[in-house]
């Protein structure tokens, strides 16, 4: 077993500036026609080598782009949901399959295609490679959108509501496509909805708790090519109970003889429109490191809590930051937490230097 992650197809679309092509730099577009061509080629060279002779390739996609521009909403949300998957067999059967799978269909697929299927296993879900006699629901969500959804077992009609199940939409379909365009959105009925709040349960667990504690990153050497702020880490999204206290803790070092540049943190609710703390950024040069830890103690609950981190460069010097721990963990309080923010430590000096 080998797996491949490509990341060049997402933001910021690092593609070399060697590539040749007649879309704009900085682009989505360029990124994708760079990964189609890649691709492309790393089939060609296994094809050429006899690999795929007895080996199975896989290509598929964690996420969509989605569109930007054209169609309706409901266009750009399935299409930020929706995606493919290409399997290349040695048996050279060419198929093409129009049902709706998910990401934790993918083991159990894999399992199915290695004749597995009826061995005792852990996954769930329904093989790729296998046709069903019953349809099923399939329930998808998007973080970055906040939302969740399910399409039906017929997959002509789908609905979509909010992380929270406040509100929610059915999406009643004409034809028996996504791709039309003829559609009504009336509210919700509530059986749909109570099938989207039973999915979420069991997907996040009955003994889900918000204490809990999360490694932002760790040994990560990230190279500063720009002088504007460019993130680190972000995006945990998790919810903070009243009283509730947030540790984060960051150690870093710059690198990059005579390089600088400026390093600053946050920690922000409701997706990045409220701020809870805002710590003085430092200013670093090569050959310095860095520690920052503090406690937040919240007198109220917050929601879609990140911590950032991000960096820009100071100067034309090549300069690098390589993050040794980033966390952020959520705990009850103790006798000695304040509300509201106490700095545990903040410290700069040469590395080496504890």
């Amino acid at each position: 077993m080998m797996t491949l992650l490509t990341v060049g197809t997402h933001h910021p679309f690092p593609v070399p500036e060697s590539f040749v092509t007649a879309e704009p730099h900085g682009s989505f577009a360029r990124a994708a026609r760079y990964t189609d061509q890649a691709v492309a080629e790393l089939v060609r060279g296994l094809e050429v080598d006899g690999a795929l002779e007895d080996t199975v390739v896989l290509i598929t996609a964690d996420e969509s782009h989605g569109l930007d521009e054209g169609g309706d909403d409901l266009t750009k949300l399935l299409t930020q949901n929706l995606s493919f998957l290409v399997a290349v067999l040695p048996s050279h059967q060419q198929r093409a399959i129009d049902e709706v799978f998910v990401q934790s269909d993918t083991a159990l697929s894999i399992v199915d295609l290695l004749g597995l299927g009826d061995e005792p296993h852990p996954f769930i879900g329904r093989s790729m490679f296998r046709a069903y006699a019953e349809p099923r629901r399939v329930f998808v969500a998007n973080q970055n959108a906040r939302t969740v959804g399910m399409i039906d077992s017929s997959q002509e009609d789908a609905w979509t509501c909010d992380e929270r199940l406040t509100a929610c939409s059915h999406i009643e379909l004409d034809a028996p496509s996504f791709v039309s365009s003829k559609r009504r959105i009336v509210p919700a009925a509530r059986h749909a909805m109570s099938f989207i709040r039973a999915a979420q349960t069991r997907a996040a667990g009955s003994d889900v708790s918000p204490l809990q504690q999360l490694q932002l990153t760790a040994d990560r050497l990230v190279p500063v090519v720009t002088g504007e702020d460019q993130l680190l880490y972000a995006g945990q999204y998790v919810s903070i109970p009243t009283d509730a206290v947030v540790d984060v803790e960051l150690t870093a070092e710059v690198q990059g003889d005579g390089g600088k540049l400026l390093l600053s943190t946050d920690l922000v609710a409701d997706a990045g429109g409220r701020p809870l703390v805002t710590p003085e950024p430092f200013v670093l040069e090569g050959g310095q490191a860095m520690v920052l830890s503090y406690s937040f103690r919240s007198e109220s609950p917050a929601h879609w809590v990140e911590a950032r981190a991000l960096a820009r460069r100071l100067g034309s010097r090549d300069v690098a930051i390589r993050i040794s721990r980033a966390t952020l963990r959520i705990r009850m309080p103790e006798p000695d937490d304040a509300p509201g923010l106490t700095t545990r430590e903040r410290s700069v000096h040469p590395l080496g230097v504890d």
